[in-house]
Order: structure tokens, then sequence, then C-alpha cells
């Protein structure tokens, strides 16, 4: 007797894991095997018969009546809840054959999407670095806001482009520019000089007690520049959409930070 009750305990188990393999899940199935082992009855018996508790029973064989597996009826006394015979659960895999079949090709078209990976470039000498600037100019003329965290070490070495790029400043209306700068002597100066246009163009210090600015930040479009003017003149550019908006962020914290 030990034996036989052993060998259909294991056939069970058996079952709702074939079950749970082809999209039920582990008290889906054993909700359902334990139906067609009763063939029809209450859920306060599919609790004693699964284990599990009635108001978990009731959620489950809710979703088995939604998969078409249980149906129910009412008598006088309690609902009654009956398994659907087993080749429906062949037909339900066959309908979720189907939808996968259909969706597929939508599938494998996101799966060939090349993965984005930013774009990074390195400009090195005084040459690559007015190339740099020079697009940074690009930006400004078409309106678009440019955001920079700079100093102004650099303007012995870029003299063409910087004339250039104040000159766009005060000339383009549609220039939107903001800068956050140390607060020192030299800088502000430049603030001053450049106040006159001060609707479209702002600027912020921080306290140089922070520290030296060797490199101009700059957050333009799509892209970020870094530029180092301290011994080695180079500029890296990153070319990406998220990394330059997070950028972005980290610049809002500093602008309100900074003071006028």
């Amino acid at each position: 007797m030990t034996t036989v009750l052993g060998f259909w305990y294991n056939r069970t188990m058996d079952i709702e894991a074939i079950l749970q393999e082809i999209g039920l899940n582990k008290k889906e199935a054993k909700v359902y095997v334990a139906l067609l082992q009763l063939g029809q009855d209450t859920a306060f018996h599919i609790a004693g018969k699964t284990g599990l508790k009635r108001p978990t029973i009731y959620v489950v064989l809710e979703r088995l009546k939604g998969m078409g597996l249980v149906s129910s009826s009412k008598s006088k006394k309690a609902e009654l809840f009956s398994p659907v015979e087993p080749r429906k659960l062949y037909n339900l895999f066959k309908e979720k054959e189907a939808k996968l079949n259909e969706a597929l090709p939508s599938l494998e078209a996101i799966y060939n999407i090349p993965p984005q990976k930013p774009k990074v470039e390195m400009f090195e000498g005084l040459e690559g670095v007015k190339a740099v600037y020079y697009d940074v100019v690009e930006y400004l003329k078409k309106g678009d806001e440019i955001l920079f965290f700079s100093t102004l070490e650099h303007t012995d070495y870029l003299k063409e482009s910087f004339k250039l790029w104040k000159r766009i400043l005060r000339q383009n209306k549609n220039t939107r520019a903001r800068e956050i700068m140390r607060d020192t002597a030299v800088e502000r100066a430049f603030a001053e000089e450049m106040g006159r246009i001060k609707d479209r163009y702002k600027i912020r210090f921080i306290p140089k007690e922070l520290g030296e600015i060797h490199s101009d930040l700059i957050i333009f479009g799509n892209k970020v520049a870094i530029v180092s003017v301290k011994t080695d003149i180079y500029a890296t550019v990153i070319e990406d959409e998220e990394i330059a908006n997070s950028y972005r962020v980290f610049y809002e914290m500093a602008w309100k930070s900074g003071k006028i």
C-alpha cells in the first residue's frame, strides 16, 4: 500500500512539474491536478487536498477559469468547481505557440538592433582643440543652449576661436548659453564685459577656494567636451544622449549652488 501511494505521489509531482514547464505556476498546477483527482468539488475540499489556504484557492481558481481549464457551477449549498478535460491543456499550449510565432518577427527585429555605444573622440594639439570650439560655435548659431564649466586660462592659446565665440554670442540673438566659473577678478571682469547680453548669456561663480580649474567642460546637443589646457592641450568629446543628459543634471546642481 505504501509503495502504491508513493508511486501516485511521485506521479502527481511529475505531472505538476510538466504543467509548470508549459506555463502554469506552482499553485495553478497543484490545484488543477487536485481537481482532476476530485472530479468536482468545493473550494473548501480543494484547499484540504492541496494544503493551500482557501482565499488563495479562490484566486487560483479564477486564474484557471480565465485560462479555460476550470469551470464552475452553483448548487444550493456551495459553488462547485470542475476541471476541463486535459486535452484543453494541449490547445492552450498551441495557442501560446501561435502567439509566439506571431510575435517572433518583432522579437527578432528588436534583437537585431545594434546597441548604441557612446562615440568617443580625442583631439590633440591646438588645432584639434580649435576644431572642438568651432563645433560648439555651430551649435551656438542654431540657438541651442550651451552649458560651460570653464576657465579663462586657455584664452592665450585660443584667441581666434575665443573671439569668434564672443562675437557669435553678441551678434546672434538666438544664442543661449550659461557658464560657471571660479570667483576670481579675471572671471568677474569677463562677466562684466559680457554683461550687456546677460539675458542670453548668464554666468554664475563658485568659490575659488574649491581649487583651480585647468579644463573646460562643455555640454552641447548630445555631446560633452572636456578640454584640457594645463600642459598638454587636448580635448575629449563624448557623443551620447544619455551621458549628455546626465551631465546636464550635474550642471544644474552646480548652477543652483553658484553665485551671481
